[in-house]
């Protein structure tokens, strides 16, 4: 499970720490499912380091439903949505 600092709505997670996202990035290399727990503010931020596509992840865990783009890209991807 991972979190990150945004999800813009071209659909790539990201992170403000180049560190952080270069261990966040072996983990998910090495891990069965990927599953991504951020809240709503979370949605439509772009965050200054790039970590994942969408299609990177399995599930989404979070507080509500982001806007109408996100969630198609999140459908087309593939990603099950759990709020």
């Amino acid at each position: 499970m991972i979190s990150v600092s945004g999800i813009d709505q071209d659909g790539d997670v990201g992170d403000d720490d180049h560190a952080e996202v270069a261990a966040v990035s072996a983990a998910m290399q090495q891990a069965a499912r990927v599953i991504l727990a951020v809240d709503s503010s979370k949605f439509g931020r772009r965050a200054p380091v790039r970590l994942a596509s969408l299609a990177d992840i399995d599930a989404l865990v979070t507080d509500e439903l982001p806007d109408g783009r996100l969630v198609a890209l999140l459908r087309e991807h593939g990603v099950s949505i759990h709020c």
